[in-house]
């Protein structure tokens, strides 16, 4: 984002365990310490941007994720599958689903756990499909072909028994005859 000229400051925050939360009520100051607090969701830091639109934000957060993001998601699928291509293919594709699904699912909590868990599971697909595509073709490679396309008689028995009763008109009922 700062290559961008977008992010104007940003910091991230310590964590949860070393804050200091200093409360004022009228007259009377609370102050809390320790690893607790009061709400469900937790802030770990901030980015302050200036953009020209809502589009140009999202897109800034986007490339900012994928940049702090890519490096782990290839590392991690490339250690699962052992293949650099596979690995950079599925990281792509699951960026490009992310973009796809963000208006109606949102930003995740957690974008490179997302960015993974999409990722790896298009690799895991991926294989699969692979592995069952060589199965077809050994398969395919055992059947015993015509020699020659033109030679009908090299058709086997069932696929004519097939198309016989598909090509034969119906008979008509004895009802219609007169």
């Amino acid at each position: 984002m700062d290559g961008r000229g977008v992010r104007l400051v940003g910091n991230r925050l310590r964590p949860p365990s070393d804050s200091t939360t200093v409360r004022v009520r009228g007259a009377e100051v609370m102050i809390s310490d320790g690893p607790f607090a009061e709400t469900k969701e937790q802030v770990f830091g901030f980015d302050l941007l200036e953009c020209a639109d809502l589009d140009e934000a999202i897109e800034a957060a986007v490339a900012a994720a994928f940049r702090d993001e890519w490096g782990r998601v290839v590392a991690t699928l490339i250690r699962m599958t052992g293949d650099w291509d596979l690995a950079e293919g599925c990281a792509q594709d699951a960026v490009a689903q992310a973009l796809a699904r963000r208006p109606r699912d949102g930003v995740p909590r957690n974008p490179g756990a997302r960015l993974t868990t999409a990722a790896r599971n298009a690799a895991l697909n991926r294989l699969k499909r692979s592995k069952i595509e060589a199965a077809k073709l050994r398969e395919l490679a055992t059947l015993p072909g015509p020699a020659d396309p033109g030679d009908e008689s090299a058709i086997p028995d069932e696929r004519l028994r097939l198309i016989s009763p598909a090509a034969t008109p119906p008979c008509p009922s004895k009802a219609g005859w007169r």
